[in-house]
């Protein structure tokens, strides 16, 4: 039953997959953002204190990397 039920749900992740490629016509380059060039808000660390190092980080190198209005940071 256990090879049965792993068989289906790689079989449905293989169909998910071959559908999400075979769109066609959506790319991120047909949607640009744009960048936001202004002052930069100050930085409210709330519940996310324990990443403060990274966050404090990111926000004084002020590279806008998402959607043109945002800092991603990893």
């Amino acid at each position: 039953m256990k090879k049965l039920t792993a068989c289906l749900c790689f079989a449905l992740a293989c169909i998910s997959t071959s559908h999400a490629e075979t769109i066609a016509g959506y790319s991120f380059e047909k949607y640009p953002a744009k960048i936001y060039n202004g002052k930069q808000a100050p930085l409210k660390l709330g519940d996310w204190s324990s990443f403060r190092t990274r966050l404090k980080a990111a926000h004084k190198d002020g590279e806008i990397n998402f959607a043109g209005n945002y800092i991603v940071t990893t």
